[in-house]
């Protein structure tokens, strides 16, 4: 279940709804208190009232992985604009009682069409990438890459009944070959934290020194 990862696609129907009705202002709503949800983020904090602009949220949303930012931005994403998202990118939105199915490699997908700008536009989409690049959850895929290579990238957190799964995906900006990585653990979150870092580092030792003299 993609849990947290799904804020990143509502995030880009949040833009294309923005793109389409050529909207070039950020939008401001006021927090109702169905939004307030204080499991990820403290934007709840502010209460009832509060008003932000939607761009902040959207930020807000994949830095803090923040559920109440996520919801204010609910009232302007329709089901067309989520259609646009899934049809341009080529994956079914496989939606169910618990949340949206997806796997490490159509995520990739959704990376690739901001990286590549294939559904927004060049600005709408480095923006998104520019939000990914600050996550505040810097304990998995980035815990592999020196601190001086940019990463963008969504974390998510699925728990159920005992089940369990840490989802880290991102795109690792080394120079002249930046790569994607996208990995989910079927775990507790210790385990995923160090299968994750193992696994970042040794992709990232072996696409930073190819080609290298030996």
């Amino acid at each position: 279940y993609s849990a947290s990862l799904f804020k990143l696609p509502v995030v880009m129907a949040y833009f294309k709804h923005k793109e389409k009705n050529k909207i070039n202002y950020d939008i401001k709503e006021k927090l109702t208190s169905n939004m307030l949800d204080s499991r990820y983020g403290n934007l709840w904090i502010r209460g009832v009232g509060y008003e932000i602009g939607l761009d902040e949220a959207a930020k807000l949303a994949l830095t803090d992985s923040d559920n109440t930012a996520i919801n204010a931005l609910g009232p302007y994403i329709s089901s067309s604009d989520f259609n646009d998202v899934y049809n341009a990118i080529d994956i079914d939105l496989n939606l169910t009682s618990n949340g949206v199915i997806s796997t490490a490699k159509s995520y990739s997908s959704i990376l690739k069409s901001l990286f590549f700008s294939a559904l927004l536009s060049k600005d709408d989409s480095q923006k998104i990438l520019s939000y990914l690049t600050e996550s505040k959850f810097n304990d998995k895929l980035t815990a592999g890459i020196p601190s001086g290579v940019t990463v963008a990238h969504k974390i998510g957190v699925y728990q159920n009944a005992g089940d369990k799964a840490y989802s880290d995906c991102g795109i690792v900006y080394v120079p002249n070959r930046p790569y994607m990585l996208c990995m989910i653990s079927k775990s507790d979150e210790q385990m995923a934290r160090e299968r994750m870092k193992a696994v970042s580092q040794t992709v990232y030792d072996y696409v930073s020194s190819a080609d290298k003299p030996k």
